[in-house]
């Protein structure tokens, strides 16, 4: 199994438009990457609760992928957690991966930076 850690700044200014931020993926410093193998994605969670609201979305050959996640489906410890196993999601080779996102509120007065985590199965 493998995974990526998308990592966003957040925006004391909110609420961001949607799909504002473009992530960087902390194993290679970039915001894209091009797949070498056909994956399917298994799970995709925060590091961390996020105490603000966030919205997050996939990005595959720069085009986006579905509607956006709210950070509350992808929160850790949330009993409502979104489950992506089942989705049958599947990418593949050579495609370009990224994530985009953004953060709708800021009652703490200042960016709440998050992790996204995508874990995927090699194909």
């Amino acid at each position: 199994m493998g995974w990526n850690n998308f990592s966003f700044v957040g925006n004391g200014t909110t609420p961001e438009a949607d799909d504002a931020e473009t992530s960087t993926i902390l194993e290679t410093g970039d915001n894209s990457m091009t797949l070498p193998y056909n994956i399917q994605i298994v799970d995709w969670v925060l590091n961390s609760t996020a105490t603000q609201d966030h919205e997050y979305r996939i990005y595959v050959n720069g085009k986006a992928q579905g509607a956006q996640v709210r950070s509350a489906l992808l929160n850790p410890a949330s009993q409502g957690r979104f489950s992506i196993a089942n989705q049958n999601i599947k990418i593949s080779a050579g495609a370009t991966l990224q994530m985009k996102g953004s953060q709708k509120t800021d009652t703490a007065g200042a960016a709440e930076a998050t992790i996204a985590t995508l874990e995927y199965v090699t194909l």
